[in-house]
């Protein structure tokens, strides 16, 4: 369950952001693998995010081993397991929740009014969404290395983002499939979560 530090915009609508799916993949301003706003939009939805000073929380998600599998299976098996990771991320993000490709295979969500709790239970039922799609047949199983941050862990956008980004790359160093909450002290003690704890 999520909890909301802000209220809602002052006008009483809701800030909904649609989310593309697989089936709009080649809409223009759209990402052609992961059928998502690119790395311009989630820029600029983070600006937008710090400008209203609404708190939220930032996930991007790594594929660990795309190369690999990209190399066996061949790139229509990597863009399929990045079609999933999009849909499963953009599926389980509120209605407030923005996701979209952070460019270099890896899928980010915004999400304003999030604690860091409940983005760990997100990313706990995305990891239960892939490994059942895999259990189906619908994709190549794999698995990705998260990185979370807090919008009041940094004093901008692309701080906030360069922390995600810090946080998935020190999950992908521990060998993958971790979750790690990234703040400016990362370098020095990060608290990673893993599929275990």
């Amino acid at each position: 369950m999520s909890t909301s530090d802000e209220v809602g915009p002052p006008d009483g609508q809701a800030d909904h952001q649609s989310v593309a799916t697989p089936s709009v993949v080649g809409e223009p301003g759209l990402d052609p693998v992961s059928g998502l706003p690119g790395p311009g939009a989630l820029r600029a939805r983070l600006e937008s995010l710090v400008a209203q000073q609404r708190a939220f929380v930032l996930v991007i998600a790594d594929v660990d081993g795309l190369g690999g599998i990209n190399r066996d299976l061949g790139h229509a098996a990597g863009d399929a397991v990045i079609r999933a990771l999009a849909d499963a991320l953009a599926s389980h993000g509120g209605p407030d929740s923005f996701a979209a490709d952070g460019g270099d295979g890896t899928i980010a969500l915004v999400c304003p009014g999030l604690t860091l709790q409940a983005s760990v239970e997100l990313v706990e039922r995305v990891r239960g969404d892939l490994l059942d799609r895999a259990l189906r047949g619908a994709t190549t199983a794999f698995t990705c290395s998260f990185g979370i941050t807090h919008s009041r862990a940094a004093a901008d956008a692309a701080g906030v983002l360069a922390l995600a980004l810090s946080g998935a790359r020190r999950a992908t160093s521990l060998g993958g499939d971790e979750i790690v909450y990234a703040n400016e002290v990362l370098a020095g003690g990060d608290e990673t979560v893993s599929p275990t704890n």
